[in-house]
């Protein structure tokens, strides 16, 4: 987060802020994935999406 806090614009923080919470989402979705074809428990894969 701290390379969006010295975006220029309020429209380019907002850009910023979009891509992380995607990136974080695809991030779940692999985490998902994992579980799914055993690779890591749901115990694991819940632990990491809490932090």
């Amino acid at each position: 987060m701290t390379e969006g806090f010295y975006r220029r614009t309020n429209p380019d923080f907002k850009r910023f802020l979009y891509i992380s919470l995607v990136s974080n989402k695809e991030t779940r979705s692999m985490l998902y994935l994992a579980v799914r074809f055993i690779f890591i428990s749901d115990e694991i894969s819940e632990d990491l999406i809490k932090k």
